[in-house]
């Protein structure tokens, strides 16, 4: 199924959605156990998430700018960076689209109002 962004983020959000609402998956009460296929799902999750980020970051980033929101794009995806960095949810190969700017965010060289993601 081949699907423009706008709508693979609609559909991605709701997915996600579904997820987060699932008491099986994300019990929300003190002393539930979460399934053991958590970490699993998990991942299934963020890499997609990071899907979005690289087109966002590949394709709009100029409109981004443009609209002077990128410092808000950056903070989110610095913060989405180092959750799945301390948890190894993906895989490092996976990471190659935005791997200059990871590099960036690990060395402290992003700066959340920077104009432009590192080549």
């Amino acid at each position: 199924m081949r699907l423009f962004i706008q709508e693979y983020v609609e559909y991605l959000m709701n997915w996600v959605q579904g997820f987060l609402d699932d008491e099986k998956i994300f019990p929300s009460k003190i002393g539930q156990e979460f399934p053991k296929t958590f970490k699993s799902t998990i991942q299934s999750i963020v890499r997609r998430l990071f899907r979005v980020y690289a087109h966002l970051y590949n394709h709009h980033f100029a409109q981004i700018c443009a609209l002077g929101i990128e410092a808000h794009l950056n903070t989110s995806y610095r913060h989405f960076f180092f959750f799945i960095d301390e948890f190894d949810l993906i895989k490092k190969d996976e990471l190659i689209p935005l791997a200059e700017l990871n590099a960036s965010i690990i060395s402290g060289e992003l700066n959340s109002q920077q104009q432009q993601p590192p080549k």
